[in-house]
């Protein structure tokens, strides 16, 4: 699969507006780790916004990059690296994505989350902490499949959580302390 990670410019506002519809249609109106888009209806907004998380200068936000994910055809998919975790979001976890609806099941989420941790490591993440309600199988096949170890299971804003870490270092998987 060739799949490429790329940070959002002006160049791609209708294919991610064709990516949030695909959202829309399918009856999702969140798009996890899109760092808010579909709270801009200006996608103008929504990259100056980027780029305040980027520079931390958002409050209530950690730094983060997000990058789109295409096939070379269209947007398949969306991820956010949040470099750091507070107490207040712990659980949202250090790294969010989402594969456009009508693209699941090939296996663009696997690869989407590969791509995704060495952009990690290269921002200095040496571990990683990802989340997943869970009844969700198909992210949770995603995670371990890409080295997540389970440590935790946890309640949060009411739904079962699955907690797992990834090592970036060294290829040994960390659980948290």
């Amino acid at each position: 699969m060739s799949l490429y990670l790329f940070l959002p410019t002006a160049a791609q506002r209708v294919q991610v507006e064709e990516f949030k519809q695909a959202f829309q249609q399918a009856g999702e109106d969140t798009i996890n780790g899109s760092c808010g888009l579909t709270r801009f209806s200006c996608y103008g907004d929504w990259l100056f916004y980027l780029e305040r998380v980027r520079q931390g200068r958002e409050p209530d936000r950690v730094p983060s990059f997000t990058f789109l994910a295409g096939d070379g055809k269209q947007l398949v998919g969306i991820i956010d690296i949040r470099l750091q975790l507070t107490q207040a979001h712990y659980y949202s976890g250090h790294i969010g994505y989402s594969v456009r609806p009508d693209c699941r099941g090939r296996g663009i989420g696997t690869e989407l989350l590969r791509l995704g941790l060495e952009k990690a490591r290269k921002l200095g993440l040496g571990r990683v902490m990802l989340s997943c309600q869970e009844n969700n199988l198909a992210s949770r096949k995603i995670i371990e499949t890409n080295g997540g170890r389970l440590s935790e299971r946890a309640v949060w804003e009411g739904a079962p959580l699955l907690v797992f870490w990834i090592s970036l270092s060294d290829g040994n998987q960390l659980s948290s302390q």
